[in-house]
């Protein structure tokens, strides 16, 4: 009887300590950016569409300055339109982002 209690006691133990084992290893995830230029172009489509800039031009302005890394000449056109889209509004806002549209 002593025997088969160890037997039990040992097929407990083997199992739990398979149970704790390590597995597969974690898979790191990056987390997926949009560059610079996809925003700006989005962006400004959606204000070619909409006539308003509203709360995007905040996302706007970074990802103009995100650009200036990777095209500056582009990137402070760009800039120096977006001053005047900001203060615009209706078919006038639609006007100043397709133009700018054409320099991407």
């Amino acid at each position: 009887m002593e025997m088969m209690g160890r037997c039990v006691f040992g097929v407990l133990l083997t199992l739990a300590m398979i149970g704790c084992g390590s597995g597969t290893a974690p898979v790191k995830v990056q987390p997926t950016v949009t560059p610079a230029a996809q925003t700006v172009k989005a962006t400004l489509e959606q204000v070619a569409e909409s006539g308003e800039l509203g709360s995007g031009a905040e996302e706007l302005q970074k990802a103009l300055e995100e650009m200036k890394a990777s095209d500056p000449a582009k990137a402070d056109a760009l800039l120096s339109d977006f001053e005047s889209l900001k203060n615009s509004s209706g078919a006038s806002a639609k006007s100043k982002a397709k133009a700018m549209l054409g320099k991407m």
